[in-house]
């Protein structure tokens, strides 16, 4: 009963460290040309000015992130960038 419970706790142990690695993103540091690369695929893609709102334009993004991302948990800060740069956001 002993070995059991010991294997679940480290089954679980287990589980939950590859879920915090797999949710993070550090955009400053370990994925900063991953996002790099993704703000570049929705400049050439997406067309602020052309689209016929921020929501679609934010919604391009977020298509263009999640193709090029290689960390999908990254997608949440192109996004943050895209809905923060175009119909009349500030630049941040």
């Amino acid at each position: 009963m002993r070995i059991v419970g010991a294997s679940l706790l480290g089954l679980s142990m287990i589980v939950s460290t590859a879920t915090l690695a797999l949710g993070s993103c550090d955009p400053e540091s370990a994925d900063r040309q991953d996002v790099a690369n993704a703000r570049a695929s929705v400049a050439a893609n997406c067309d602020c000015a052309g689209t016929p709102s921020h929501s679609a334009y934010v919604k391009c993004a977020v298509h263009q992130a999640n193709t090029v991302l290689q960390n999908r948990s990254c997608a949440s800060a192109v996004r943050r960038c895209a809905a923060s740069r175009c119909a009349g956001a500030p630049a941040s």
